[in-house]
């Protein structure tokens, strides 16, 4: 068995009915916690980009210009659901802020609802750090568990996923993690 844990980089909130995922970022884990291998891609949005963009654009520092050429949102799906297969049987999918991610990846990609959507690492990480469910941030949470922030950029998918995976490896690791 294996898990997933993903993050995205998106135009806008997904209450913004233009906005979809345009960096899309996995790692795929043994449930003991150790990598088996990683997935990552940058997508064309699915709308232009204009002022309604404008803040997580520069969230995410993904420059328009480097969207221009990627890949289209149906042949990423179908790249990342034949990556997914490679290490079946998944347990979960999970991701730091599995609320917001799971909403714009299903905005953007209405079948990743059959996803085995797992529960939030950062809920789980903040009753552990904090005693309650409100939001550790991600690289807070890394310093809580001790987990050494790897090469790479804040911000783009494929990094935050990596993060993400090493604090639920962390907490695995620990007996800390609940489903």
């Amino acid at each position: 068995m294996s898990v997933i844990v993903l993050d995205v980089e998106a135009t806008s909130h997904h209450k913004e009915p233009r906005a979809s995922v345009i960096d899309l970022g996995a790692v795929a884990l043994t449930t003991k916690g150790r990598e088996l291998g990683s997935f990552s891609t940058l997508i064309r949005p699915l709308a232009p980009l204009g002022e309604w963009s404008k803040y997580a654009m520069e969230v995410n520092r993904i420059p328009a210009s480097d969207l221009t050429h990627a890949p289209a949102h149906g042949e990423v799906f179908e790249r990342f659901l034949d990556w997914m297969g490679l290490y079946k049987p998944i347990e979960a999918v999970l991701a730091y802020n599995v609320s917001y991610d799971q909403r714009i990846v299903v905005k953007t990609w209405p079948l990743a609802e059959h996803l085995p959507w797992g529960p939030c690492v950062m809920r789980r990480a903040s009753e552990i750090i904090q005693g309650n469910r409100v939001g550790v941030k991600l690289h807070e949470a890394a310093r809580s568990f001790g987990v050494s922030l790897p090469p790479g950029t804040h911000h783009r998918a494929v990094y935050d996923a990596r993060v993400a995976s090493l604090i639920w490896s962390a907490m695995v690791d620990r007996g800390v993690w609940a489903a």
